[in-house]
């Protein structure tokens, strides 16, 4: 016992002088739980006793060896050591370089500009990004807007100075880009960034492309930023005019709806290409010659009564004339044997039936002409016609105007008061000789009070009936 407490008390002098509490007290714990036992002693056998040998001696106990206490190092002592405090790092957040590229050299600003990202865009741009530099395409920030339909980044980027008219690698232009899209929400700032502006390609394919689909805002918003009528493009000649050429009404119609110029004039002398679509030998000879064409002058030299009316509700000027022959589109009507319900409404007048409020009727056989106002018979007068060899033609004209003194430039000088013209022709009504028989050289000839009240009472464009 004595041996044990004496082990125990060397080993905690040892972890006294050692400085390690912790290991004392755990040593100290396991010590009392744990003791350790005693060394055994050996026991010694006697030797065997010789017949010699003396008495037999008890043999004493060996004192144990004593076992050294170890003691335990300074430096194997391990004690908890605290974590080091942690403190944040502190960074610098450097801004993102503008100029930086891609693969296919976009930049942060293009990319921007392909999400929408207005505000992203807004501090590039405060950082140094140019508006238009361009990719490895050409193409710049406005282009990654177009094709995003992104209308608002596209106003943005008009509004701060990005440029409409930057042709790419591939020859494209923003506004063929815009096009491209049918968008018109994204072609109509394109278009008035640089309008007016004349006819390209693009812009003409997409105007017949409209006509063809009748997309109306489209054919509105393209003609409306064009300072010139649209033509064709191997042609001079405005696209209204070859419409009525072609017979495609509907589109003519189209046209002007949309708010196409009527009084377009066609570029003289006419092209072959043009001209080739008019039937008539004799107006194709005039286009040809003479310069001041109108379409309202082709739609009447054709007989087109309905693209008349429609030119002139949209406008057209009925006293447009040729530059050479100063012929109006009256003359051409009246000349190629127009009906006079077409040069009614080249008058201003109406040619519906029901709209006529007075009206002549001449009878070559009776020699004589009734005039009719408000449905009621106004005045009946003897009249006389042409003569043999000079006859009076028949048929349904109409007053084309009116000339209280007039004097033939056929016949010498004759004088012919009270002139009142049937469609433009060389022949009319007028005061004169009138026997009671055919006299005249195809006019005819009233007496001079009817003839004055006549004249009094017709108006331009009256219908005048002449038969057998």
């Amino acid at each position: 016992m004595g041996t044990w407490a004496n082990r125990l008390t060397e080993w905690l002098v040892g972890a006294a002088i050692g400085g390690g509490l912790a290991l004392l007290v755990s040593a100290l714990a396991n010590a009392l739980i744990n003791p350790s036992p005693l060394p055994p002693v050996a026991e010694k056998q006697p030797p065997l006793a010789s017949p010699s040998a003396g008495p037999r001696v008890a043999p004493q106990p060996d004192s144990p060896e004593a076992t050294p206490t170890p003691v335990p190092d300074r430096n194997e002592i391990r004690l908890p050591i605290p974590p080091p405090k942690s403190e944040p790092v502190r960074t610098s957040v450097q801004p993102p370089d503008p100029w930086t590229c891609d693969s296919a050299g976009r930049t942060l600003f293009m990319q921007a500009a392909g999400q929408a990202d207005i505000p992203r865009m807004e501090g590039l741009l405060g950082q140094g990004a140019d508006v238009n530099q361009m990719d490895g395409q050409a193409h710049t920030a406005l282009f990654y807007a177009i094709r995003a339909q992104s209308v608002p980044t596209v106003d943005w980027l008009l509004g701060h100075g990005a440029d409409p008219d930057m042709v790419g690698c591939d020859g494209g232009t923003p506004l063929t880009y815009g096009l491209e899209t049918w968008n018109l929400a994204v072609i109509e700032p394109l278009l008035w960034a640089r309008a007016p502006r004349s006819w390209c390609p693009a812009t003409r394919e997409a105007l017949y492309a409209a006509v063809r689909t009748k997309d109306r805002p489209m054919i509105r918003s393209l003609l409306a930023a064009h300072w010139e009528p649209p033509t064709l493009e191997d042609s001079r000649q405005p696209l209204l005019a070859y419409t009525l050429v072609w017979g495609t009404v509907d589109q003519f119609f189209l046209l002007l709806e949309c708010g196409v110029d009527p009084n377009t004039p066609l570029e003289s002398p006419v092209d072959k290409s043009f001209a080739q679509w008019i039937k008539n030998r004799s107006f194709r000879e005039y286009l040809e010659s003479d310069s001041g064409f109108t379409v309202l002058m082709v739609a009447a030299a054709q007989g087109r009564l309905d693209c008349v009316q429609a030119l002139l509700a949209c406008g057209a000027r009925r006293s447009a004339h040729t530059g050479r022959c100063r012929m109006t589109a009256m003359d051409f009507a009246s000349r190629y044997d127009a009906s006079p319900e077409m040069l009614q409404v080249l008058l201003g007048k109406s040619p519906r039936q029901e709209d006529q409020k007075m009206w002549v009727d001449v009878s070559i056989n009776r020699q004589r002409a009734v005039f009719y106002k408000d449905g009621q018979v106004a005045m009946v007068t003897p009249v006389s016609t042409g003569k043999p060899g000079y006859p009076t033609p028949t048929g349904r004209f109409v007053v084309t105007d009116k000339d209280k003194l007039r004097m033939s430039s056929i016949y010498h000088g004759a004088c012919m008061p009270y002139f009142m013209r049937m469609s433009c022709r060389d022949f009319g009504m007028h005061a004169g000789v009138v026997p009671g028989y055919p006299a005249s050289h195809g006019c005819i000839r009233l007496p001079y009070d009817s003839a004055m009240k006549l004249f009094r009472e017709v108006e331009v464009g009256t219908l005048v009936t002449i038969s057998q």
